[in-house]
């Protein structure tokens, strides 16, 4: 539906595997005010759609694939995008930000949103070339890693710009730690590759040459530039001893060498929870963890968080950490990486004074009223190097 905000592509598109037919998913101003984009857009839809007594393997269940108004903008951190459904670990709506170029093409092929219900009758991957959407038989992919299955996409496919998602052996075993990869990149934690392979959906390859509207392209332009430069010039993002971890990203926030484990992403399970299918592993495919990096995963977040607290001179405690999750959360659903929340905060460098802290008052991350964060539209949410780029993309 058409919006007067920029950063938008002004659709969402509802593909049903059952049927294989695709409709637009209406949306209005007043939704994107409420939700901004990603998981929160997500979680708005599954409230609409679900009544909350669906199963996570059942046709009504849906799997949504959401962008940010910054998704593909050329800001910081912005090749992200959202993945959101029931969870066959918990039953309830659980979502995973991933950072690959799968966001930039969906909304490319011009689309904030996908929205899949149903299930393939038979093994299916589905591409999407803007307004085509067609449906594959994947017979023989079904039983190949994500590498080799991405790479057979790629000899397939008769044009290169474009992003793949696909499951492994894991998700058509339909494992609870069952990952999405794309672009060699995961969504863990909730099992989406399960779902997936219980809905027969192997792939997923997304491609487009739409232009993503910006409210003010010049303005946009010089804010992006600022704030690539704040982040090139703060110790925690521009750390000389690491190196970028997603396409495009200035943010230095991996050690060089240290790329998610090959073995288990190509198997497509979660290596935090690897360690729970070790009979799985063995058994099908021979592997142990003893070389993988699973015990050492899931660190690097809770790592970054302490530094920022460090860099601010903040104590631990359930308070700032609820405070932090809360920016994060924000952050993620406007289509960015959470890291970019230091430039954001770290007034040592003179970027941000947020909920009106004092720079020599280390409770003042406590005292964010979250109440700002709940139905403002995007020209109301901050007022600094994050909203400047916000608003100059959408209002």
């Amino acid at each position: 539906m058409a919006t007067k905000y920029g950063g938008y592509m002004r659709k969402i598109l509802r593909i049903d595997l059952t049927t294989e037919t695709a409709r637009e998913y209406p949306f209005t101003d007043q939704q994107r005010r409420e939700t901004l984009g990603g998981k929160a857009l997500a979680y708005h839809i599954l409230h609409k759609e679900l009544t909350g007594d669906e199963l996570p393997f059942s046709e009504e269940n849906l799997v949504i694939l959401s962008t940010g108004p910054l998704t593909g903008t050329g800001a910081p951190g912005s090749v992200r995008f959202d993945i959101t459904t029931l969870s066959p670990k918990t039953g309830l709506p659980m979502s995973s930000n991933c950072g690959s170029r799968f966001g930039l093409y969906l909304k490319k092929a011009g689309y904030d949103a996908l929205i899949l219900s149903g299930r393939c009758k038979t093994h299916r991957w589905l591409e999407i070339r803007e307004d085509q959407i067609r449906f594959h038989d994947a017979h023989a992919l079904w039983g190949t890693g994500t590498g080799e299955c991405s790479q057979r996409l790629t000899d397939r496919l008769d044009y290169d710009a474009y992003s793949c998602l696909c499951i492994g052996p894991a998700g058509e075993d339909l494992l609870p730690a069952a990952t999405v990869i794309s672009d060699g990149r995961a969504a863990g934690r909730a099992g989406f590759g399960a779902v997936l392979g219980w809905k027969n959906l192997k792939a997923i390859t997304v491609s487009g040459n739409k232009a993503i509207p910006l409210y003010d392209p010049m303005k946009a332009a010089e804010e992006i530039q600022k704030w690539n430069r704040l982040i090139l010039q703060n110790p925690l993002t521009s750390d000389p001893t690491k190196v970028s971890s997603c396409p495009g990203c200035p943010i230095r926030c991996k050690k060089p060498g240290k790329d998610p484990d090959p073995i288990l992403n190509d198997l497509g399970i979660d290596s935090i929870d690897a360690q729970n299918h070790l009979t799985w592993l063995w058994e099908k495919h021979g592997v142990t963890l003893e070389n993988t990096s699973a015990s050492k995963s899931g660190q690097r977040r809770n790592k970054f968080y302490h530094s920022i607290l460090e860099s601010l001179e903040i104590q631990d405690c359930d308070e700032t950490y609820q405070a932090y999750q809360k920016l994060t959360d924000l952050i993620s659903t406007s289509g960015l990486c959470i890291f970019t929340i230091i430039v954001i905060l770290n007034n040592k460098h003179g970027i941000y004074d947020i909920g009106n802290q004092n720079k020599n008052d280390n409770q003042g991350i406590n005292e964010i009223d979250d109440s700002k964060f709940h139905n403002q539209p995007p020209n109301r949410l901050w007022s600094n190097s994050y909203s400047a780029i916000l608003i100059s993309t959408t209002l």
